[in-house]
């Protein structure tokens, strides 16, 4: 699984950070120093690959 760990200040919480469909790990990292730069931040890519775009589960049917 490709992910990104950062650490932040000891005793804040962590940000689990999921990308929406064709992004990766590393899509929503500034959206979380603006929240909060003291915070750890997890970043994981999804594995499953839908017409070469990560995400993270198969679809049923295309609009499911």
């Amino acid at each position: 699984m490709n992910h990104i760990f950062k650490q932040g200040e000891q005793g804040e919480p962590v940000f689990l950070l999921l990308h929406g469909t064709g992004g990766d790990e590393r899509d929503l990292l500034p959206l979380a120093e603006m929240l909060d730069p003291t915070y750890s931040v997890l970043s994981v890519k999804g594995e499953v690959s839908e017409n070469g775009m990560a995400r993270y589960f198969r679809r049923l049917a295309e609009g499911e």
